[in-house]
C-alpha cells in the first residue's frame, strides 16, 4: 500500500530534520537543550571627561596625608639615610605648609572687619581676669549671705587636719559662717563643731574625709565643694562654678 499524499507530506519535514543533524524522532524534545553561552561582561570604561576632572581640595589632602604616613612609616621602621631624609624633607613640607597658613590666617584676621576684638594679648587677658575677680567677689557676698559652710572631719584624719585651716581662712576672707561636724569627740580652735554620726553616715556613707559642703539653713540644700584636702586656690575655683551653677537656676541674685 502506497502512503498517502498526507502521510508523505508529515514525513518529508522529519526527513529534513534529520538531514540537519537536529534532534529526531518521537522522543527528540527530550533531548538536553543546547547551552547558552553567557557573555562576560565589560568593566565599565571611565570616561575621558570623568579620568580628566579636577581633584578636589579634600581628594588632594587626603593622597598627600597617605603619602605622608606612608614616607614617616617607612622612615621609622626601615631608618635608612634615603628613608629618614625622605620622611624629614616630607616633616619639614608639612611644617611649612603650615606656616604659610599662620601667616595667611593672620593677615586675614587684620583685614576682616567682621573679626572679634584680640582678647588673648597680655594685657587683654590682665584686664580679664581683674573683671573676672570682680565678678567672683561680688557673688561670693551674695553667697555668703545665705550659705554657710559644713566641714565634716574625723578626730584622728591627718587631712581634716591639714585642710581645716585652708577652710577657717577662706571662711574669714570672705565672711561665711563655718561649723564642724564630725560622729566623735573633738574640734577644731575657732570653729563650732557638732557631733551627730547618722548626720555624718548620710552625708558621708563611704567615709572618705574632709569633706566640705555650701548648705542653706533656710531650705536645707547642700553643694559639696572639696572632697579631700585641696588648696585655697582650688577651693575658691570649685566656688566659683557653684555660683555659676546657683545662678542659672535663679537661686542667687
Amino acid at each position: 500500500m502506497r502512503p498517502s499524499k498526507f502521510l508523505m507530506l508529515i514525513l518529508l519535514p522529519i526527513q529534513a530534520m534529520a538531514s540537519d543533524g537536529k534532534p529526531t524522532g518521537w522522543l527528540w524534545y527530550q533531548d538536553p537543550a543546547p547551552v547558552m553561552e553567557e557573555k562576560q561582561k565589560e568593566p565599565e570604561k571611565t570616561s575621558q571627561a570623568e579620568s580628566q576632572k579636577p581633584k578636589t581640595a579634600v581628594e588632594e589632602m587626603a593622597e598627600n596625608r597617605k603619602h605622608y604616613d606612608e614616607v614617616m612609616a617607612k622612615g621609622i621602621l626601615y631608618p635608612t639615610i634615603e628613608n629618614v631624609t625622605n620622611a624629614r624633607r616630607a616633616h619639614d613640607a608639612v611644617i611649612s605648609q603650615a606656616g604659610k597658613f599662620q601667616e595667611s590666617w593672620t593677615i586675614s584676621e587684620l583685614l576682616d572687619q567682621q573679626t572679634p576684638v584680640d582678647m588673648t594679648s597680655p594685657g587683654a587677658l590682665k584686664l580679664a581676669r581683674k573683671e573676672e575677680e570682680k565678678s567672683l567677689e561680688e557673688g561670693l557676698k551674695k553667697l555668703s549671705k545665705t550659705y554657710g559652710l559644713i566641714f565634716v572631719f574625723k578626730k584622728d584624719c591627718p587631712y581634716c587636719h591639714e585642710f581645716a585651716p585652708v577652710v577657717q581662712h577662706f571662711a574669714q576672707q570672705y565672711d561665711f559662717n563655718i561649723e564642724g561636724l564630725s560622729a566623735g569627740e573633738g574640734c577644731f580652735e575657732g570653729m563650732s563643731c557638732l557631733k551627730n554620726k547618722a548626720a555624718v553616715e548620710t552625708l558621708n556613707p563611704e567615709g572618705a574625709y574632709p569633706l566640705l559642703y555650701l548648705a542653706n539653713p533656710s531650705t536645707n540644700e547642700l553643694i559639696p565643694i572639696a572632697k579631700g584636702f585641696i588648696s585655697q586656690r582650688a577651693l575658691l575655683e570649685n566656688v566659683k562654678y557653684a555660683i555659676k551653677f546657683l545662678e542659672q537656676q535663679g537661686e542667687l541674685s
